[in-house]
This record gives C-alpha cells, structure tokens and sequence, in this order.
C-alpha cells in the first residue's frame, strides 16, 4: 500500500499489456508474443505489404524461424499452402527433429527435403500416408486437414459444454469434426457468417500463419530465462536451455522436442491449462515451486528426467520416464499409462493418489502395484534424487515452519496485547490522506473494528465524522510485534467496489535505513473494489520518496473473487521472498536495494529486507489505488478476517542473503540496436535528425524523441547551436506539480543482465536541479530500470553519468526520462548518450565527497554499505610475515580483525581508506569506536596518496571496553582529494573491533563552486521579486509589501499545511556545508509557521515550525545540507496542526536569509564586523561645537559607541567603515545588529564620502530598544565602481533631539555582493489615499521633523511642526516599484496644497539612476491645485521607477522653520493614449 502522494503508477495488468502492446515482450531474441515490434516493422517480403491483413502474424512466423520464405524474397501469403510446406512448418514450430516413419512414402525420393518434412509429420502422427502409401507432398491442404494436424499436435481437445455446429460438417468422419470443434471452441478458428466452415476449402500460407498465432500466445525458442509475468493463451518453449520464470500460463504449455536432449527449467510457474512435457532428457526438465494443474510426460524419442518441487494436480506419464519427487513436492494424482513402462519414481515428495496401467514401475526402488491405491500424502522415507533401493516405512514429510504469534479472533475482544491502531485522516502524524489523498478518517470505534463470530471485521462507512464523509480503520502490530523473516498467512475476505482499498502489508518496526520507501514496504495483498477478481504482491524500496520504485505481481482469480474467503502467504527469507494465494506461488522477488539519502552507496544486501517488520490491515476509501468511491459505491462495506498466523522456520535454515546474479540476454525482438561508431543506444542523442512521419517534439532535429506535459504544466522546445553542436532549449510556461510534468523523453532498448552507462550534458540560466532516471512504460508501471540521478544545474554547461544493470524484463521501448517539473527555469540539453559497459565496478578509492549532515569524510565507517561482506571502500593489508583477516558480523555490523601474526611492528598489518578529500589549514576530528581484546597500541595516520607525507599522526590506547576515541589535527599538507586515513595494527596478535568511523570537518570553508547567496531579495526592497505565493484546497493569499516586508493577506487557509504558500525556488545549495535560515515574522493572529527547504521531489533537508504571535520575533536555525541540489525556501501558512480554525489575518515576512554559514565570513567587504578583538577600520565623528562628545571600543564582541548627546542633526554623531568599494552594475546587502540603552532613531546610509556623497543606499531610518535586532537592506549600483564608499551610521538627532548620555550597540556588521533580484514592475497604487498609505514611502533626514504622515479627509497630509530639513530631499513621499515601457509617454497628475506659501519638487526616477522626468518645481500655496506633466521613457523597460515628492527646503534659512503642512491627493501616473 503505496504511503505517498504524487505517485505515477501502480502495479498495472502488466501481464496482458505485455501481450498485446507493441515493444514489450521478451528477454530473449527467439522469444516473442503478439503485438510485437517486429510486426510494427517492415515484413522483408516484397509481396507483403505492411497493410496486408496478416502481415504481423507472417512477420511473427518469421521471427520465430516457422516461415522463411522464398529464395526470391516472396512468402506469397494468397498461395494455398501445400502439405509439405504445412509438415515444414509445424516441424520447425516444435522442433520436430526425430521421429521418422518407418512406413514407405511411395512418391518421395529417399534423403530429399519433402521426405524428411513428412518422414517427420507421419512419425509424429499429425499427418497420415494415404491409403495407398501416398504422402501427395504438393497437394494443397484443406481446412479440415489443417484442423486435424493442428489438433493433433496441440492435443486439443474439444469443449464438451460447448459443441460446435456447422452445416457443412455432418458428412465428416469423427476424428474431424471433433479437431474442428476444439480449434473453434478454442477461439483460434471460425466459421463463416453463412454458418458454414468450408472444411473443404484450401488454407492459404497467410491462413495457416494467422492461424498459428491465434494458438501461441508465448514461443521461446532461444536459451535464457523468459521473465514475463503472464500469459493469455498458449506457450511453447522449443530450446534446450530456456528458463521460464514467474510466469503465469493461461493456456496450455508446451516443452517441446526441440529441447532435444537438452534441458528447460520451469522456476515458479502456474499453468491453468495443461503442460506437455514433448522433450527434454537425462539431463531434466526441472520443475521448481510451481503449481501445475496436468502434467503429461510424453517424450517421443525415449526417457527423460522430470525434477519436480511444487504441486501437480494431475501427473500423467504416457512413456518412459524418470520423474524426481525432490522436498516439498506434491503431486495430487499420478496416472501411468500403459505405455509408462519401466519408468521410475522416486524422491521425498508425496503423491496421494496413484493410478497405474503400466508394469514395471518403480516407486523409491520398489515396485508399484497396479491398479489405483492412495498414497495417503506419504512417500516412503528413504527416497531421495539418487534413485532406488532402501524401501523402509512411509512417513509424512516434515513441515518447516513453526507456529510463534496468531490471532484466531475468536474471543469477540480485540487484543490490546497485540494490536493498536492508526487513527485520523494523517494529519496528526503530518501526512494529511495518508499521502495517498485517502477520504476515510480511521478511528478504533466498534463501528468501525470488532471481532465477531470468530472473525475480525473491518468497516468501511459513508458518514460526517470529524470533517470527513468516511469512516473506517487500520490496524497494526506496531509497538507489540515485530519479526525479521518467517511466513506471514492471512485468511480474509474483502468488498467490492470501486474506490475501496483494502491491504495486508508490513512496515519496518524502525525506519532503519530511512524514511519510505528508504526502510522498504511489504504487500502482503492489495486490492482494487473496482477489480475484485485481482490482487497485488508488491514490494517498496530504494530511496526515500520519490527516488523509491517497486516490484510486484498481480494474481487473477478465475473461479472467485476477493470477496470469498482465501489464504493469502508470504515466505520471506533473507534472499528471496514469495507470495502465495491459497497455497500456489504466484510471485517470487529476490532483488531490491536500499539507500539513505546522499549516503555514497546502497545498504549491503539484503537491506531493507532485513529488519522487523510489523503488520497493518485496513480497509481505505478513495486516494491515488482505485480512485474515489462513485454513486454505485455501496457502503458500509467490510474486510473480514478470519485468522493471522506467524511461523517461524525451524525445518531448515534460512536462505543465506545472496544478491540475485542476472545472466546476460538478448535484447528483444523491435529492439532499437546499438548503433555505430560507439554503439550508442539513444537515438538521435544529438538533436540533428528529422524523419517524416516522426513528430518527435513538436520541432525539427527532434526524432526519436517525446515531449510529455502534464495536464497542469507546459513547455516548448527550441533548438539552439552551440559551439558546433546542437541543444534542445526547453523553455517551462508552467512548471507542474510533479517532477514528471514535464518530461523529454527517449525511447531506447534494454536486454536484461546488461550493464548501462547514460551521459549527457546540460546546464540551466541560474541553478535548478534535473532528475534523470529510466523506466518502463505505462504498460510496466512505470517500473523503475536505474536509480535516479538528481542533477544540480548550473549556468555552464556540465557532463552527468549514471551507470546501472538492468534486472527487469528486456524492454525494447524503455524511456530514458528527463524530468524538469517543479521549476521554472528552463534547461539545455545535448549530447546525450547509452552504451552497453562490460561491468559496474565498485570504485573503492576514488575522491571522496564528505556526505550527510554532518559531513563525514569517511565512507562505509558504519560497516553496513556496499558489497555483501561490508567492507567496502576499506582496505586490511598485511606485510612481510604479518597474517591478519577481516569480516563484518551482519547481526552486529562492526568490523573484525583478526591478527595471527602481527609482524615486526605495527606498520605491517593496516587497514586504510582512500580518496579522502583534505584541505590545507582545516581542522578536522576522528572519531571512531574501537576496542581489543587485550590492551594494545594503535597509530592512527593521516597521510598523501602514496603514502611518503604524513599529515598527521596519533598513537591510541585500545582496551577490551568499546569506547570512543578522538584525534583532532590541522591539515598541514596542501590541499588533496587522494588522502588516506591509515590505521597501522600491527606488531602483536589479538583481535580487534571497529565501529562508527566518522571524520569532519570543523572550521569555516567554502568551496569556491559554492552559491555563497542563492536567495534573492530577501528584504523585499525589490517588491515581490524572485517571491511567489500560490494558495490552493480552497485557501485565499493576496501578497503585498508593505513597509519593505512581505504582508501575506490570507483569507482562507485550506485543508494542507502547504494549501498557503510562500516560496522562492531555485536556490542552489551544496553538499555538507552549513546553512543559516534566518526571518523576522508576525502575525495579525496567534498561529503557527512552518518553513522548509525541499528539492523538487519534496524532499526535505530543513523543516521547522515556529509560533507566531504579534510581537515581530527573530527566528534564527542552522542546518547541514546532505547533497547538491537546487532546492525551495518554503513557509507554509495552510492548515497546520493546531492551526485549523483561523479566520482571515495577515503574516509579515522580513530579512530573510538562507545561505551558508561562513558565506558573510568569506564575503565581508568590512574586514572587521564582528568585533571579536578590536574596533579596527571604523571611525567616528562627534560634533564639538554642537556638544557631542563619545567614544568607540570593542566589548564583549560589540562595537560600544557611547554618546553624550544627540546634537541637533543626524551628522553630529557618527561612525562609519571607510574605502568600501561599490561596483557598477552589482548588488549588495547591508546587515548589522543594533542595540541602545535608550530607545531611539538612527539611520544608515551607504554612499561616497566626501564631494556629492552620492548615495547607493538611502538612508534608512531604523528604531533601536535594549533588545538587539537585526536589520537587512538590499541596493544596486549603476554608478561607475567607487572604491572611496562608506557605511556610515548617523547617531545624531533623527527624531526629536537627545540631551542625556546614552550606548548604541554593533555587531554582525557586514556588506556583500548578492544577486541581483530583478523587481516586478506595477502600476501605481492607492493614488486617492482613500483609507491608507499603502503602497507609499517616506524618508526624512537632515533634521527634518514631521509630527506624520496622515490621511486627513482623503488627501494624504504631511505636518511639519518645526523644521522640514535643509534639503529638497531631506524629506520624501515616494512610490517605487513601477513599471514604465520603453518608447511609451506618460501623463503624471496629482493635486497639491500648503499651509503656507511652499516650493517642493516633484520627479520619476529611473532605477539604479538618471531620471525619467527632471525635477519640476512647485508652487504650492493653500489652493488646492491641479499638476500634470508628460514624459516619455527613452532606453529599455524600467521596472523599478520611482515616483518622488521632495518635500524639504530650498537652502531656505528661517523661512520654513515654522509649522505648517502639506497635502496630496488624486496621484494619477497614466499612459498617455
């Protein structure tokens, strides 16, 4: 039962698309279905046409060696076919080699090809000499003659029930009316509308093709094992050497004689029909854990050798035989036939019921009596695979597995003891529809749960419950029991019904190896309401969601459904784990894998599989497996129970955990060949071929290639040269939900047992992640071929690779998928490339990227990764006399070694890693686990790749107490990815044991690849740039800013905590660096906030939920990131737990940073801001004549800056950071920490000192209390590159004037390059001044005293009570962020007035600098009058313009010294028509 949302596939009837969809067949050249690729190609035959009506069937024929056609090219399928060319055939279908009539064939020369194709036929009995010695090889063969033949050869028998009548058949002997009857009644011929059936009308070639492959549904006539699930019809298996493997076989099986002497295996096959066992010899036809309904034994051309495991219903042996009986085996009924004489049985298995006709049979060395007798389930005990002799008394065989937990339900009390529950829709354990977008709301009410009349009951309901339409329940064994390994049985019945979902599944106990599907999943059984005469085996695992995949088999009922009772099981042992319905096997799985996010390898075989697993039962309504219940859907509806039974295996041991070996196969039939010069699978990797007919995507230079989009997604592709190779562009409208919404995709070839390596090149314009992996089809389920490579991108071009081995079933249409959904960045791709390796070598030794959260240098020091003995990537070498040895205990995972002879000292036996990536002046810890059995010493060293340089070394003492040690050193080398750690061993014998070997890094670095700043705009001085809210499941957001912060206006929170978000993408982050998550956040209402970072798959590297209140709070975490990848700043502001009845409110977002720890430590163009030693390279200016007296000094970390007194200016009191240079065309981000005795104003400005001071960053106004704070400010420059900046900081008088003593507080002061945001232009906003002053700025300095800005009767009113600043521009009413095209002319107009008589200036200024419309100057008295002015916007698209009334003085002593006030209103900026 899938436990996560935003999956694709199921398990789909893989087993009948596999029959009948064009590319999905075989593993084998030589084995094919119907609908396959070859009959979508061109016959080869020039008079076959590809539209001829039986064209496929013609090309199958010749696929499978049965037609070859004419020495001119023809087949010429209208020619009735002659009864040679018919023996030619037939003898080749089957392989017919022996046999030969011994009666004389009078029109036939001895030795010629006519006699030996009809030699073969008469021998064989399907066709017959005439009466006269006759074989008429050239006479055309009729429909009845071919019914005969076929019937004959197929032993097709015709339905009782169903008696076929046509009125042309009466005059025709038994024999034929009775082949015509089961050729028809089988659905393989038919008669004519006239209802008659032509017996005597000749068949053509075409005829007889179509014919055939009407009767064989599977041919495989090469040797290698044929892995397809299921079959429709009919198989035929013609070639010593054919392993046919978890299949299921509708029809009939044929082993036929052109296995020869050879042999053919059959691995855990169900045959419904009956299986001919036609060839084969001494060497065997095995028979493994299958479920046969008739077995006939019948080889022609002697004895041959059945191995049998698994259950036969009916055996019958026609001829000689040796049939081995081996462990397990059942056969239900054993008939003899008279001419199975001298046969021989033998072996541990049962047979209940005999049947012998024959003599001289032998059973376990002594002979069987004739006549029918039980065998009362026993078989005498001395039997074996050796044959004969011993006789001795029967015994029942003994059954291997041990009952150790139940519930019978019998007690009407559910046991507490052992089972509990899961409750809710998920949302109490963050994980809202169980992550599979369920309906039902689980509860352990009786209503829903109880045991009664001896069974446990499950009950689904329609009804209003804590918010949702369904009740029903799940429940576990979590907690109580748990079991790695045993046999799992469950007898249950379950409903029907469309959108119903019951399961049996486990889940581990601990989720060891990571969260789903990292730790893995067990279906024990699965259903669909919709399809109750089906169910599923699966198993989950890989990654953790969605990097995760799975594998299972579905089973097909053919006389009941789900809602009978039945026995469902599973066998699970360390290598493989079976499944089975009511005791016949149906699926068998031995290959899966686990892998920790990031972790460098796969857990060692069999992880996941090798962990407590617990067991859940329930019955779910609706979600991604059957789709929501419909108007039909009857409720309630129950899941019955009727017992739970754990066995342990105590007959025998377990299987010992051997990874599956995949041999080497063929690629299918319609395989797209490698291709030549370097035998590249991909077609077109290149993006330089257009073929007619092939819309490829949608463009030229695209064949071979498709373009998928989700219905909510949408992308185009362009093809772009670059440097004399061509790139497909593909340019994302609309990003989707799902990393698969938008996909190109390759259509390519894989053959199972191969070794695959894909490379490819891409690059995106700023940082996005890729995921790249290969699948199936739908027709497959998706099925996951490779792991996924998730690709981080950057704006250069870069060379992935994956290598993997193909383990499914041979795909000749697999996909390579390139999945780009989640983000809109667009991608370049090219040069993409598949080709077959020789091997996957495990690369112990290569550099080494530190992993996880914590960095570790050191790979595999938990024991646990890698190969099967767990010591990968480790190397234990010994010298000179030395012996030592190494093994990893699977129960205990840590490392052993054993010295027997120490050497000469303790260099002579080491143990290494290689690869190690060390940086010079770093400093790093080891730390590692270890003991001895006797108190020893052992040096620790670290040194250069070969050795000669040793970086550091340490001498341990080791005890018989496993503890932990620690050597920290300094990287004194220079910097190397090929170090070595090298622990020397040596010099003595003991044993020794090692665990949990982790090496980090512990100072601050930073590659230079690293994205020191990936967020943008994160003080929202750009608007909403690079921000993105989206709100969905009902909830409302409007986003604005207000004030420089985000305000998020919500109306409604939705159903999910992500149904409101707020987000910025992209953000490239880099494997084992720290981050900072910093934010300043508040709230009209108490809630809750939760922020994450998560890659495109939803998987998350940060996630914590903080309250908010209405007091702006400063919300600071630290995080190591595990991976490069691009990933999202996410704060959801949905329906979080606890947070579920909030009405409308507003949360406000501030200086928001997310970057890695050291990148403001290695960026800084302040060289001191932290304070730590010194106040060195700030200054400070005091004011002598205005009284202000301070000093500067660093304390406890902090610059201290005491003031006597604020002076009357802003300047009277100041400290800045001289010669910070400010680039042209950059951006940058100011950030310091604040803090005062009093609470106060200061501003800060950033700006040339000395001549204009011109300004790069506005001053900026900010309000100091006791509490240090932090402050954030973002700037560009468009000025040329001045190396004589400051930051300055103005502690004069900002606000009223200052007469006492008083301490501002630094630190944390810094100035950095970041990107650029580019901001979003708009038109401009709230012009009337109706209510507010949103969407307004102000700025005030120079003295400059408002008492505020106010709305006064709709006009925005400015008071002045004093003092309006020296400057025009000391104070400011502004409107920024507007959007103005280039070439268009604007018409600005407003209306304007004063208290007394007052000249101000009005402008639009361009961003960065210059100005649309120069300062025009304004006369304002107490008339409220009108202004208008045109401009015209020369150069590119602004989106940034300001609109900016300057409201200060002209350098007008005394005249504006005096209360008075201004008022705007009707502020109109409109493009002129």
């Amino acid at each position: 039962m899938l436990r996560k949302g935003f999956i694709r596939g199921r398990i789909p009837a893989v087993a009948s698309c596999l029959l009948v969809v064009s590319m999905l067949l075989s593993s084998l050249t030589g084995l094919a279905q119907p609908g396959s690729a070859a009959a979508a190609q061109k016959t080869g035959f020039k008079d076959l046409p590809d539209t001829h009506w039986a064209a496929q069937a013609i090309s199958r024929m010749n696929d499978y060696g049965v037609v070859s056609g004419y020495p001119d090219s023809s087949v010429r399928p209208n020619q009735p076919i002659t009864r040679v060319e018919l023996a030619a055939m037939l003898n080749r279908l089957f392989g017919i080699q022996a046999g030969n009539s011994s009666e004389a064939i009078k029109d036939i020369a001895v030795g010629t090809w006519a006699h030996r194709q009809m030699s073969l036929a008469f021998g064989s009995g399907y066709l017959e000499l005439s009466s006269d010695g006759a074989a008429s090889p050239g006479r055309p063969v009729t429909r009845a003659e071919a019914a005969v033949a076929l019937a004959k050869l197929f032993r097709l028998q015709a339905a009782d029930d169903k008696p076929v009548s046509f009125t042309d058949v009466g005059s025709l002997e038994d024999n034929v009316v009775h082949a015509i009857d089961a050729l028809v009644s089988g659905s393989y011929a038919k008669g004519f509308p006239d209802g008659t059936y032509r017996p005597n009308k000749t068949i053509t070639r075409a005829e007889l093709a179509a014919l055939l492959d009407r009767m064989i549904s599977l041919y495989a006539g090469q040797s290698g094992t044929i892995d397809i699930r299921s079959v429709k019809g009919n198989a035929i298996v013609n070639k010593d050497g054919a392993v046919l493997k978890e299949t299921v076989i509708d029809g009939h099986l044929y082993l036929a004689p052109g296995i020869g002497d050879g042999d053919a295996r059959l691995d855990r096959v169900t045959v419904r029909g009956t299986t001919f066992v036609l060839g084969g010899g001494e060497n065997s036809i095995h028979i493994r854990d299958s479920h046969l309904n008739t077995l006939v034994v019948d080889r022609q051309e002697g004895p041959v050798r059945v191995v049998l495991t698994g259950t036969v219903e009916t055996l019958r042996i026609e001829g000689p035989a040796r049939i081995v009986l081996e462990e397990g085996a059942v056969i239900k009924q054993l008939i003899l036939a008279p001419g199975a004489g001298q046969s021989v049985i033998e072996g541990k298995g049962s047979v209940q019921t005999f049947d012998n006709q024959a003599v001289e049979v032998r059973f376990n060395g002594q002979l069987l009596p004739a006549g029918i007798s039980s065998g009362s389930g026993v078989t005498p005990a001395s039997g074996g695979g050796g044959g004969g002799g011993g006789g001795g008394n029967p015994s029942t065989p003994a059954n291997p597995w041990t009952l150790v937990w139940s519930d019978e339900f019998d007690d009407n009390a559910i046991d507490p003891a052992k089972w509990t529950f899961d409750l809710t829709n998920g949302a109490s354990v963050n994980n809202p529809g169980w992550g599979n977008n369920e309906l039902q709301y689980y509860t352990s009410r009786p209503e829903n749960v109880k045991e009664e009349n001896g069974r446990l009951v499950i009950t689904a309901r329609k009804e209003d419950y804590e918010g949702f339409g369904y009740t029903s329940s799940r429940i576990k064994t979590k907690g109580l029991f748990s079991k790695t390994y045993g046999k799992f049985e469950i007898r249950a019945k379950t409903p029907a019904g469309k959108g119903l979902w019951p399961a049996i599944w486990m889940l581990p106990e601990n989720s060891a190896y990571g969260v789903w599907a990292a730790s893995g999943e067990l279906d024990i059984m699965e259903t669909w309401g919709s399809r109750p005469d089906t169910i599923a085996g699966t198993i989950h695992y890989g990654q953790q969601w969605p990097g995760n995949t799975h594998s299972g088999n579905e089973y097909k009922f053919t006389d009941s459904t789900t809602q009978q009772f039945h026995t469902y099981s599973i066998e699970w042992e360390p290598n493989e784990i079976r499944w089975y319905v009511d005791g016949i096997l149906y699926s068998t799985k031995n290959d899966w894998y686990s892998r920790s996010q990031n972790e460098p390898a796969n857990y060692a075989y069999p992880a996941p599989f090798d962990q407590p697993f617990h067991l859940l039962m329930n019955l779910a309504v609706g979600g991604n497996f059957d789709g929501d219940p419909t108007p039909d859907t009857v409720f309630p509806q129950a899941m019955e129970i009727d017992y739970v039974r754990v066995y342990e295996l105590t007959g025998r041991s377990y299987h010992p955990p051997t990874p599956p070996n995949f041999v080497k196969e063929a690629y299918a039939p319609g395989s797209k060949l490698p291709q030549a010069p370097d035998n590249d699978l991909v077609y077109n990797g290149g993006f330089t071929e257009t073929i007619a007919g092939d819309p490829g995507m949608g463009i030229d230079g695209t064949a071979h290639w498709n373009l998928f989009q989700e219905a909510n997604a949408s992308a185009s592709v362009a093809i772009e040269p670059i440097n004399n190779r061509n790139y497909i562009k593909v340019n994302i409208a609309s990003a989707g939900s799902n990393a698969y919404s938008v996909q190109p995709l390759s259509i390519v070839s894989l053959a199972k047992g191969r070794n695959y390596k894909l490379t490819f090149e891409a690059k995106t314009d700023t940082a996005r992640g890729l995921n790249v992996k290969l699948t199936g089809g739908q027709s497959r389920g998706f099925v996951a071929y490779s792991p996924t490579l998730s690709a981080p991108l950057t704006d250069t071009f870069q060379t992935y690779e994956m290598m993997f081995q193909m383990k499914e079933a041979s795909d000749a249409a697999a996909r390579i998928e390139f999945n780009m959904g989640t983000n809109a960045r667009p991608v370049w791709l090219g040069n993409v490339k598949l080709v077959e390796v020789d091997a996957l070598p495990f690369d112990h030794d290569s550099p080494k990227i530190p992993y996880g959260s914590e960095g570790n240098h050191i790979y595999n020091g938990t024991f646990d990764l890698g190969e099967p003995d767990r010591l990968s990537y480790w190397h234990l070498t010994a010298q000179g006399s030395a012996v030592a040895a190494a093994n990893v205990d699977p129960a205990v995972r840590k490392l052993n070694v054993t010295v027997t002879d120490g050497g000469s000292g303790a260099q002579d036996v080491q143990l290494a890693q290689k690869g190690l990536s060390l940086i010079q002046g770093q400093p790093y810890r080891l730390t590692w686990e270890g003991s001895a059995n006797t108190p020893r010493q052992v040096i620790v060293r670290f040194v250069s790749k070969d050795g000669s340089e040793v970086y550091a070394e340490q001498t341990i003492d080791l005890t018989a107490l496993e503890e932990n040690h620690t050597f920290s050193f300094t990287m004194q080398g220079a910097t190397t990815d090929e170090g070595q750690i090298v622990f020397q061993l040596g010099g003595s014998t003991g044993s020794l044991r090692w665990d949990n070997v982790k090496l980090v890094r512990l100072g601050e670095y930073l590659d230079p690849g690293v994205v020191k700043f990936p967020l943008r705009n994160g003080q929202f001085d750009a608007g909403l740039a690079a921000w993105s809210g989206i709100a969905n499941d009902g909830a409302v957001l409007a986003p604005s800013v207000e004030q420089s912060q985000a305000k998020l206006a919500i109306g409604a929170i939705g159903t999910q905590p992500w149904s409101v978000l707020f987000l910025q993408d992209e953000l490239l982050t880099a494997n084992t660096v720290s981050y900072i998550v910093q934010f300043d956040a508040y709230a009209t209402t108490n809630r809750k906030l939760q922020v994450v970072a998560e890659n495109g798959s939803y998987q998350r590297a940060f996630d914590r939920t903080v309250d908010l209140t209405a007091t702006k709070q400063r919300f600071k975490f630290e995080f190591t990131k595990s991976g490069t990848e691009t990933v999202g700043l996410k704060f959801l502001l949905g329906a979080l737990p606890g947070d579920t009845a909030l009405g409308a409110h507003d949360v406000f977002l501030d200086n928001i940073v997310f970057e890695p720890k050291a990148a403001v430590a290695v960026s800084n163009r302040l060289a001191n801001g932290t304070f730590d030693a010194n106040a060195a390279g700030w200054t400070s200016y005091f004011h002598d004549a205005a009284g202000v007296a301070g000093s500067v000094a660093a304390e406890d970390g902090e610059l201290k800056v005491e003031v006597s007194r604020s002076g009357p200016d802003s300047w009277n009191a100041q400290i800045d950071y001289e010669n910070a240079t400010i680039e042209q065309n950059k951006s940058y981000r100011l950030s310091f920490d604040a803090r005062a005795s009093i609470n106060r104003s200061i501003q800060v400005v950033v700006e040339h000192k000395g001549g204009d001071y011109q300004k790069y960053l506005e001053p900026r106004t900010v309000q100091l209390t006791s509490q240090m704070q932090s402050f954030s400010y973002s700037f560009s420059s468009s000025s040329a590159t001045d190396a004589g900046a400051h930051v300055n900081f103005l502690l004069g008088r900002i606000d009223a004037e200052i007469g006492s003593p008083h301490s501002v507080w630094f630190d944390n002061v810094s100035l950095v390059e970041v990107p650029a945001a580019a901001a979003e232009g708009r038109s401009l906003q709230n012009g009337h001044f109706d209510e507010n002053m949103e969407y307004w700025k102000t700025y005030l300095s120079d003295g400059a005293e408002t008492s505020g800005f106010s709305i006064d009767n709709q006009s925005l009113k400015v008071d002045f009570p004093n003092y309006d600043g020296w400057f025009p521009w000391s104070t400011q009413l502004y409107q920024d962020q507007l959007q103005l095209l280039a070439g268009k002319t604007y018409v600005l107009s407003f209306k304007a007035s004063s208290s007394i008589n007052k000249s101000v200036l009005v402008q639009v200024e361009r961003s960065g600098s210059g100005l649309h419309l120069s300062a025009q100057s304004l006369a304002l008295t107490a008339a409220a009058d009108t202004y208008s002015f045109e401009f015209t916007v020369g150069g590119e698209q602004d989106e940034n313009a300001k609109l900016n009334f300057l409201l200060g003085s002209q350098n007008v002593p005394g005249d504006q010294f005096q209360p008075h006030s201004i008022w705007i209103d009707e502020v109109a900026l409109t493009e002129k028509p």
